[in-house]
């Protein structure tokens, strides 16, 4: 059984080392690559908590500020681990989705946030705090660019019919995979079962032809694992 890996390349081969030790074969397609862009980042000295709603936000906030005396208030696991890797003592999980980070910062009380995002996000988390009296300062720091073409690797699997499972993680990469995958008439994926984080991830792709959809019982990677090994009996 095949399964495809959409994530960038870091994030792809860690998911495959995992799904190798349960003698799962993978391929990789990362569908974008991410682009540190942050300069600068000055902190208001009454900033409580940094928010990262991504792994990436991690990534660009450390690349460019070194303060992690903060706590961080992260929306899963996966960003929860990588901040601790760079520093953070105070890590708080959401564990969830974007909802589910709005629901930690309020629970946490702070007057003021800076939240490390990428140049398009899923949520305004600006909107849902300042009702709340809660300001939120919001620092750019990196942006996501898609990736033009497949691999030759992943060509072949497609046109053979030998693509089991396509994995889908957010729901931007969804909107790059559908333009890709309804641009090539001779991948049929009749045969092939999509792994959807959410169902907004799985919306964009529901009518390109997968012969199934499944979709993860919480948006995180431990259970995308589960499911994708449902998928492949």
């Amino acid at each position: 059984m095949t399964v495809l890996l959409t994530r960038p390349v870091a994030d792809s081969e860690r998911i495959a080392a995992t799904l190798a030790s349960h003698g799962i074969e993978t391929l990789i397609w990362p569908l974008t690559r991410i682009e540190i862009i942050a300069t600068d980042i000055h902190l208001a000295d009454d900033t409580e908590a940094i928010v990262f709603s991504s792994a990436n936000g991690v990534r660009g906030f450390a690349a460019t500020c070194a303060r992690c005396d903060l706590a961080a208030l992260c929306v899963g696991r996966r960003t929860a681990e990588l901040a601790r890797e760079h520093g953070f003592s105070d890590v708080r999980d959401a564990d969830g989705a974007f909802r589910d980070l709005v629901d930690l910062v309020l629970r946490t009380a702070q007057r003021r946030v800076a939240y490390a995002r990428g140049e398009t996000v899923s949520g305004d988390l600006s909107a849902c705090l300042i009702p709340h009296g809660i300001d939120c300062d919001e620092h750019i720091v990196y942006r996501t660019l898609p990736v033009e073409e497949p691999p030759d690797d992943v060509v072949s699997a497609f046109l053979e019919q030998r693509m089991d499972v396509v994995t889908i993680w957010s729901t931007r990469n969804a909107h790059v995979l559908a333009d890709s995958l309804t641009a090539r008439e001779d991948w049929r994926l009749d045969r092939t079962v999509l792994v959807a984080i959410s169902e907004s991830a799985a919306e964009p792709l529901a009518k390109v032809g997968f012969g199934r959809i499944a979709v993860a019982s919480r948006p995180n990677a431990t259970e995308m694992i589960a499911e994708i090994c449902v998928a492949v009996r």
